[in-house]
């Protein structure tokens, strides 16, 4: 048998001591880790997307300048793995 033992609930009733484990009803419902983390990698996984759409439409609009540009970064990153 389990222990029974009373404990005042509300005004003029009594509940077990199990009745003291149960949820909160009232509580608010927060995610689930897992939950959480996948709708942060869907949001991550969305705006790099749009990115990427928005470097290809630069590209196509002045292709000139995106290809100076890539070459400027290039340089700039071979003098930095220089030293």
């Amino acid at each position: 048998m389990t222990d029974a033992t009373l404990i005042p609930s509300t005004e003029g009733s009594y509940g077990t001591v199990d009745d003291g484990l149960r949820r909160d009803p009232a509580a608010p419902v927060r995610p689930s880790l897992r939950r959480a983390v996948r709708e942060d990698v869907g949001q991550a996984r969305d705006y790099a997307r749009q990115r990427a759409i928005a470097a290809r439409q630069a590209v196509v609009e002045d292709p000139l300048r995106s290809a100076f540009t890539a070459l400027g970064i290039g340089v700039i990153i071979g003098m930095m793995l220089r030293r």
